[in-house]
């Protein structure tokens, strides 16, 4: 019993350093973004001599912070929304309805599914540039709304929960429209995060090259 205790006092201290370990990055930005611009050039502290929110001040309300997260927040909902819509709908009718040419059809979104998003980016700036849609809200939003692999993901699901068989040549459909959490979950999580935050060489941030139209950028 004495052997065991002592087991979960060491596995509760090695517990305790990971978390410090973890958490010091986070409490280290925090104290850097109070200091005074001199005393984070000239010294090391970890409790700052004099707190300064001069940073927060000027990121507040000296640059477009709040039109970047405005930005940020339309575009990730928009293109959610209707990459969901757009995606359900032509994944059950891959999966439930028959007609001619599906497993073709099928077939180039999964052969789209594996072109690299980084070959499309030069056509799509083009594309925008001639729409007049570069540092606008369409600019973003128009290239990201259709994404195979979620296509791929529903029709996985759809075929799954179906309860129906073909017969006689006529369309096989779920009883009842099964509930989507499962496959949302799984087909937005990541997605979602992507574009909330964009890098200026991927997608959401390539067209997005004015002041009023950037967004939150990944460093």
């Amino acid at each position: 019993m004495q052997r065991k205790s002592i087991g979960n006092i060491l596995l509760l201290l090695l517990t305790l350093c990971v978390a410090c370990m973890w958490a010091f990055p986070l409490y280290w930005a925090a104290v850097t973004s109070m200091k005074p611009e001199q005393e984070v050039i000239s010294k090391t502290t970890f409790i700052p001599d004099v707190f300064n929110f001069s940073a927060y001040y000027f990121a507040l309300f000296e640059t477009n912070l709040a039109t970047w997260y405005v930005n940020s927040l339309v575009t990730s909902i928009t293109v959610t929304v209707v990459v969901i819509l757009i995606s359900v709908m032509c994944a059950y009718a891959l999966s439930q309805i028959v007609f001619p040419g599906r497993r073709l059809l099928y077939g180039i979104i999964l052969a789209s599914f594996m072109v690299p998003s980084q070959a499309l980016v030069v056509s799509q700036f083009v594309l925008m540039y001639r729409f007049g849609l570069i540092n606008s809200w369409g600019g973003i939003i128009l290239p990201q709304l259709i994404v195979p692999v979620v296509v791929i993901v529903y029709k996985q699901f759809f075929d799954s929960r179906a309860e129906g068989t073909a017969r006689g040549g006529k369309a096989r459909r779920l009883r009842r429209f099964p509930d989507p959490v499962p496959a949302l979950s799984s087909a937005q999580l990541g997605g979602s995060r992507r574009r909330w935050r964009s890098s200026p060489t991927s997608w959401p941030g390539t067209p997005s090259s004015g002041r009023s139209s950037s967004r939150i950028r990944r460093r």
